[in-house]
């Protein structure tokens, strides 16, 4: 694979998987060169150095004139491959080429946040159906039932051997409506009868209606459901106690029907920091205090969730 991609793989690991691999790249050379240093003095430069040059398999430089740690040190010997392999397998994107879908709202319906997420992972698209005005609950063209239908429509005769992903994010058009939470019903039949999963009368029959057509449709896909992504910038205050009741209920369902729940609300931006001014949309002047939110995240914005998104895909399998 490319240096980029490796070096794209290694920023979304955690930091005790980077220490192991520090640590690895160390224990390879330290037969060979002689370290006054420990680890935390040999730089971070200097090992995402090490990293983009032998995680990536880019030796063309000449093992014998590698520079190690800033030192006039070098690599004489071929030890480093005894470490080459288990460096690969980390920092090799499990989700090369997998197909990631996605069904949600106008957080979601650009695209940008997931474009952003698949280049990091490597992966490929299995679809947008985001629309703006997305909800769980509903049955109309926007509501995360219909979207599911769509999805599968658009597969095809591919669905039912559709092994990737398809990430549903959906909330905050829920709170910002007054959405009923309603309860889980125990059927597997959508409709509006007695007992039945009715997505119309209740946030939770929206999932259930989701999942519940997705599951029977995509047998294979491994389906996550959570909030929209970053969903709490859109949020007020007041509102916060209503989405974490929400979040809760996704992932009490997401374990009766067996799939995963991810949490998307803390995706790396909020309407309180100063810093983070870049990464959504607003009107007014930031300095005279008069800025105010318009609710959605910027292309800046949308970067970081995808950012956000990878880290979490990568933990979170």
């Amino acid at each position: 694979m490319d240096t980029q991609g490796k070096v794209s793989t290694i920023d979304i690991l955690d930091a005790s998987t980077q220490e192991r691999i520090f640590k690895m790249i160390i224990g390879a050379l330290a037969s060979n060169v002689t370290f006054n240093d420990n680890i935390a003095g040999l730089g971070a430069s200097n090992v995402q150095e090490a990293i983009e040059a032998l995680a990536s398999g880019g030796l063309g430089v000449g093992i014998d004139t590698f520079p190690v740690g800033g030192s006039d040190n070098f690599v004489t010997s071929g030890g480093v491959f005894s470490a080459l392999a288990q460096i690969r397998a980390l920092t090799e994107s499990p989700f090369d080429g997998v197909k990631i879908a996605s069904l949600g709202d106008s957080f979601s319906a650009p695209g940008q946040w997931q474009s952003a997420m698949r280049t990091i992972l490597k992966a490929a698209s299995g679809g947008n159906k985001a629309k703006s005005g997305g909800a769980w609950k509903g049955t109309d063209e926007l509501s995360a039932y219909a979207q599911a239908q769509a999805l599968v429509a658009s597969l095809g005769d591919d669905a039912e051997d559709y092994n990737g992903y398809v990430l549903c994010v959906f909330g905050t058009n829920d709170i910002n409506n007054s959405n009923t939470l309603g309860d889980i019903v125990n059927s597997q039949t959508i409709g509006t009868g007695s007992g039945d999963i009715n997505p119309s009368a209740s946030i939770t029959g929206g999932v259930q209606a989701c999942l519940q057509y997705l599951k029977v449709n995509m047998p294979d896909a491994i389906i996550k459901i959570g909030y929209t992504p970053a969903g709490y910038i859109h949020d007020s205050f007041a509102s916060h106690a209503a989405s974490a009741a929400l979040c809760e209920r996704l992932k009490e369902v997401a374990l009766i029907y067996g799939v995963g729940y991810i949490e998307t609300r803390d995706c790396g931006i909020n309407p309180y920091m100063d810093e983070d001014k870049h990464a959504y949309t607003g009107t007014g002047d930031w300095e005279q205090g008069t800025w105010q939110s318009t609710g959605h995240p910027s292309a800046a914005g949308q970067q970081r969730i995808g950012e956000y998104m990878a880290r979490k895909m990568m933990c979170n399998r």
